[in-house]
């Protein structure tokens, strides 16, 4: 497997987040961004991804002034195309138990 075809499967098997995570392809780099909704918490985003077992690290980390953009880091040069497909999976999992726990939050309050 080339790392194009590993770009190419993580851009593909993201396509089922979208409106929730927006992520492009690049001509360059092992790593791709995946772009967040506006006030988004990126960090609080990439603890919850942790806890569904993908590593990947907020953008947020690396600005040295504050924004408002906000993005997953999401590493895909090394790993095989089935784990990329289930670490994506796995964010969407993450991602509706993220809306679940806000939609019951809000029907409490």
């Amino acid at each position: 497997m080339t790392r194009a075809e590993r770009q190419a499967a993580l851009v593909e098997a993201a396509g089922q987040l979208s409106g929730t995570l927006d992520v492009r392809p690049d001509e360059a780099g092992m790593h791709l961004l995946g772009w967040l909704p506006n006030g988004s918490d990126d960090q609080a985003i990439a603890q919850l991804a942790e806890r569904h077992q993908v590593s990947t690290r907020p953008l947020s980390r690396f600005f040295l002034e504050p924004s408002a953009q906000r993005a997953l880091l999401l590493g895909y040069a090394v790993v095989p195309i089935p784990a990329i497909r289930e670490g994506v999976q796995r964010l969407a999992t993450a991602f509706a138990h993220l809306k679940d726990t806000r939609a019951a939050s809000l029907q409490l309050a």
